[in-house]
């Protein structure tokens, strides 16, 4: 049997070129540049009715100023969270407050973080550690219910979250114990020892706080 013949046909050729125009014509239409090196003239020819495939590319300055000419009547608040300084969303506070945590003899036994504060939304996270010799004592629950009753009374907060592994019991024990809530699920966000763990998003708004040390005379 013969080889079959890898060449196309002037016919096909011609086909070809007339796609590549009409790709051109089309994305020169609807603004759509092709990909970096990407050449439109060798694309794998398209069924009938074909249209191009979206495609990813760096975002150019260009390409900036292009969204906001085209975004212009579109709120910022509406598409973030984060305070607007100068008509812009601002970055994350990377400001840190700690507190230490003291027993009756002034003994230091462990410490709450403050940290990435939002003034729009009035939330701040927290973070919080005890001392190994202090764990499953109490200590924590007490700790943390001064740390909430200072935060709360002595600054515009109103909501506190924070972050924690699923595998850390003792942790999410606490945090449900002392009346926050699970806002959120991070699937295998936390890595350790090679596996991926669930993290946990908790959070307290002060009027929950407010009223369930209220409900309970003071007594957490």
């Amino acid at each position: 049997m013969p080889p079959v013949s890898q060449k196309t046909s002037p016919k096909s050729r011609l086909q070809a070129i007339a796609r590549a125009q009409n790709l051109r014509r089309f994305t020169r239409r609807r603004r759509i540049r092709p990909a970096n090196n990407v050449d439109l003239g060798s694309q794998p020819e398209a069924g009938a009715g074909s249209v191009p495939m979206p495609t990813l590319r760096s975002t150019r300055e260009e390409d900036v100023q292009v969204f906001r000419n085209m975004c212009s009547g579109d709120r910022v608040e509406e598409m973030t969270c984060r305070p607007i300084v100068s008509g812009r969303p601002s970055a994350r506070d990377e400001r840190r407050e700690r507190w230490t945590y003291l027993l009756d003899d002034g003994q230091p036994a462990g410490w709450i973080t403050l940290f990435d504060s939002n003034s729009r939304n009035r939330s701040a996270e927290f973070g919080y550690g005890l001392i190994p010799s202090m764990r499953g004592r109490g200590e924590g629950r007490r700790m943390l219910a001064c740390g909430f009753d200072l935060f709360f009374h002595s600054m515009e907060l109103n909501k506190l979250y924070c972050q924690t592994a699923s595998f850390n019991i003792p942790s999410v024990r606490l945090l449900e114990a002392l009346g926050l809530r699970r806002d959120a699920v991070l699937r295998a966000h936390h890595e350790l020892d090679g596996h991926l763990y669930d993290d946990y998003i908790y959070s307290l708004l002060r009027g929950e706080w407010l009223d369930r040390k209220k409900s309970k005379d003071g007594c957490l």
